[in-house]
């Protein structure tokens, strides 16, 4: 009995050590990666908020890119390592004055699901953060201008 509990003791710190990450149910996050002629997005969903459907990752998400909208070239469906749906698509045109990235799977989510939604530029900065919704599905943001 002493060793067991010995174990035990010495299971706490590496169990506390792990990155633990907690859900929020109704929230997802979705990262947006713009660089030089490409935009790429990440959005990871627990999959209590998918209701059981598996969403078509090409129609998730809709992107304008300086007023025209493109289809994505890639579009993938995967898990990540703590069970979430990841959705993956990427575009090959750059945004020169603006993007409108659209959440088309948000009016099939559970109502009152959110979505917090990134823009992160290729040398690291967020350009852009927004709480997406149902009644906001999309982010706009405007290029800064060299």
């Amino acid at each position: 009995m002493r060793r067991l509990l010995q174990l035990c003791l010495l299971a706490v710190p590496c169990v506390l050590a792990a990155p633990l990450r907690a859900h929020d149910p109704g929230l997802s996050e979705l990262e947006v990666s713009v660089e030089a002629g490409r935009v790429e997005v990440e959005w990871s969903i627990d999959p209590a908020d998918l209701l059981g459907q598996e969403p078509e990752a090409g129609s998730a998400l809709e992107l304008e890119v300086d007023g025209v909208r493109l289809a994505p070239e890639r579009a993938e469906l995967g898990s990540s390592w703590d069970g979430h749906r990841r959705l993956r698509l990427a575009w090959s045109a750059g945004p020169r004055d603006s993007l409108r990235l659209t959440a088309a799977l948000l009016e099939r989510l559970p109502l009152g699901h959110r979505v917090l939604a990134r823009v992160s530029l290729a040398d690291g900065r967020t350009a852009a953060q927004q709480m997406l919704s149902a009644r906001r599905p999309s982010l706009e943001h405007r290029m800064a201008r060299p």
